[in-house]
């Protein structure tokens, strides 16, 4: 019996499919690459949107960032789409192949469970790293990903591949080559499309819920030590005229008139013991003029908050959007002078001393704060402001801040964030027990209270502001 050389000759020419056949296979291939390409993309734009949610710092990418996810995405859908082509050129039995063939059926086989696989598995993966991108992590393209990338996409394209290179007669090699070449400058051009007008998009949404550039700081607290203090978020900026916005909890515009109201209002969803611990968190841009921020703590005081806690920049590019760092900072009654009258009587005192009420100070050393820091009546540089304060800082020294309130905000907190540093690791030299400074007093033990309360009175945080330029 003689057997039919199509069911065991394996080779394969090009020649042997028909044009028509090969170019509605092409034709399929990319418009279900653009297909994949787009969902992949509206699948990415839908989690970054609801990240703009909240309080988090709102994911915008960078030309770059967006270049490369979407270079990544094209790639991965033009691979889909050639699995397709290939698919349907030997999807139905021809010259090329006969039916029985068994490299045809591995061909086709391989295709199907590429794309199937892939699918279920990147869509586990998908879905959990967008979950976590509006949750807990952030997912940019960092330098470190490339490889990964790179080398993900070589073993999918290299997939589709695996028999076929098996069956073709000549110049394999050749033909992968210039197919790869191909489909890259395609990958290219995907890239360039944007599905959506994120944009626009960005722009409507950054209105009401603005990216706020913190200023650096040389200290920042744990936000574990104040997980039990209810917090109030406002974020301040300025319009094109310089006047100050604010918006409440991160999306709500309101003015200066209503922070009274808003915050009382708060407080009534709180017993008692709460109301006092609320804090008040202020997340300002860090060329914001101090003037603004003094305007609104004297709204702050006048309502009877004592404390109000600057959020300060997050340095670690994974974590910036998810967890903020941020230090406490006692207001007293000198910030009153900058208080705007809108017809609302004050409130009674609080039952609680003024800071450093009762207080007597031996010396008393003047800092200056303008466009440079003059230190003791010398200019210094920031980075040895924290050596300046472990020098002078202890129980009977008043540190007196002279504020230029057309100062930066950045070198306001620059200095107060020294002082703290300066005076945590003074405590932290001076310790006779090994124990985390930054524990809340409900976590420790008798003996580290009476430590921590020990290091305090030896080490305060004794400073006072008085406003110049008012």
């Amino acid at each position: 019996m003689k057997i039919s050389h199509q069911f065991y000759d394996s080779t394969l020419s090009f020649e042997n499919f028909s044009i028509r056949r090969i170019i509605i296979s092409v034709i399929i291939g990319l418009l279900s690459a653009f297909a994949i390409y787009s969902v992949f993309y509206i699948f990415r734009e839908s989690f970054r949107l609801m990240s703009f949610m909240g309080k988090m710092v709102p994911n915008i990418f960078t030309e770059k960032g967006r270049w490369i996810s979407n270079l990544f995405f094209a790639y991965l859908s033009l691979i889909f789409g050639n699995s397709i082509a290939i698919s349907l050129l030997f999807s139905s039995p021809q010259k090329v192949f006969s039916r029985r063939n068994i490299k045809r059926r591995k061909i086709l086989n391989e295709q199907a469970l590429l794309n199937l696989n892939f699918v279920y598995w990147f869509g586990q993966i998908g879905l959990t790293f967008g979950i976590m991108t509006i949750s807990i992590m952030d997912f940019q393209f960092f330098p470190e990903y490339y490889i990964p990338f790179v080398l993900l996409i070589l073993v999918m394209y290299l997939e589709t591949f695996k028999t076929l290179l098996q069956v073709i007669k000549r110049k394999k090699h050749l033909y992968l080559f210039f197919h790869f070449l191909i489909l890259s400058f395609v990958a290219f051009g995907f890239s360039m499309i944007d599905i959506v007008d994120y944009k626009k998009l960005d722009e409507n949404i950054l209105s009401n819920n603005p990216v706020i550039n913190l200023p650096k700081s040389f200290y920042h607290e744990n936000d574990e030590m104040y997980k039990r203090n209810q917090k109030v978020h406002f974020r301040l900026t300025t319009d094109e005229n310089d006047e100050l916005v604010i918006f409440y909890e991160g999306y709500k515009k309101v003015g200066l008139e209503e922070i009274h109201s808003l915050i009382l209002t708060e407080q009534l969803n709180y017993p008692d013991y709460y109301k006092y611990r609320m804090l008040v968190n202020i997340a300002a841009n860090d060329n914001l003029k101090l003037k603004h921020i003094k305007i609104f703590e004297a709204e702050i005081y006048s309502i009877g908050k004592r404390k109000v806690r600057y959020d300060v920049l997050n340095e670690d590019v994974r974590t910036y959007r998810f967890t903020s760092y941020g230090f406490n900072k006692h207001l007293n009654s000198s910030i009153l002078e900058h208080k705007v009258d809108y017809g609302i009587p004050p409130l009674p005192p609080l039952p609680i001393p003024e800071y450093l009420e009762g207080l007597t100070f031996k010396d008393t050393i003047s800092i200056i704060i303008d466009n440079e820091i003059k230190f003791n009546n010398h200019y210094v540089k920031e980075n040895n402001l924290v050596k300046l304060f472990e020098k002078e800082i202890d129980s009977s020294t008043l540190f007196l801040y002279e504020i230029n309130i057309e100062t930066s905000y950045q070198n306001y907190i620059t200095l107060i964030s020294a002082h703290n540093r300066a005076v945590y690791n003074l405590r932290q030299k001076n310790t006779i027990l090994d124990f985390d400074f930054f524990k809340r007093d409900y976590r420790l033990t008798e003996e580290e209270k009476q430590e921590l309360n020990r290091l305090k009175e030896q080490f305060p945080i004794y400073q006072q502001e008085i406003y110049l330029n008012k």
